[in-house]
C-alpha cells in the first residue's frame, strides 16, 4: 500500500502565476519535479514565451537600468577605492 504524503511550501504570487501557467492539466508535483530534473538551460528555457511582449520589454528594461545603477554605484566606490590608496 502506497500512501502520498502531501508538504505545504510558500511561493511568491509571481512564482505561483508561473507556474500555474506551466502546469494546465498536470499537477504542481509534477510541474516543480519536471523543473527539478533539467539542466539549467532547460529550465531556462521552458520559461521561454511565459511573458507578453509588453512583458518582455519592461523586465528588459528593468534589468538594463538595474545594471546602469550598479556600474555607476561600482565606479564611484571604485574610484573612492583608488583615492584613498593613491591608485588614480
Amino acid at each position: 500500500m502506497y500512501i502520498q504524503m502531501s508538504k505545504i511550501i510558500s511561493v511568491s504570487d509571481e512564482v505561483y502565476e508561473l507556474l500555474r501557467r506551466m502546469k494546465g492539466e498536470k499537477s504542481f508535483s509534477v510541474v516543480i519535479k519536471d523543473l527539478a530534473g533539467r539542466s539549467n538551460k532547460e529550465r531556462v528555457l521552458s520559461f521561454a514565451g511565459m511573458l507578453s511582449d509588453e512583458e518582455a520589454e519592461d523586465l528588459k528594461k528593468s534589468v538594463e537600468e538595474s545594471r546602469k545603477r550598479f556600474n555607476e554605484g561600482f565606479r564611484k566606490s571604485l574610484k573612492k577605492v583608488e583615492d584613498a590608496y593613491g591608485m588614480s
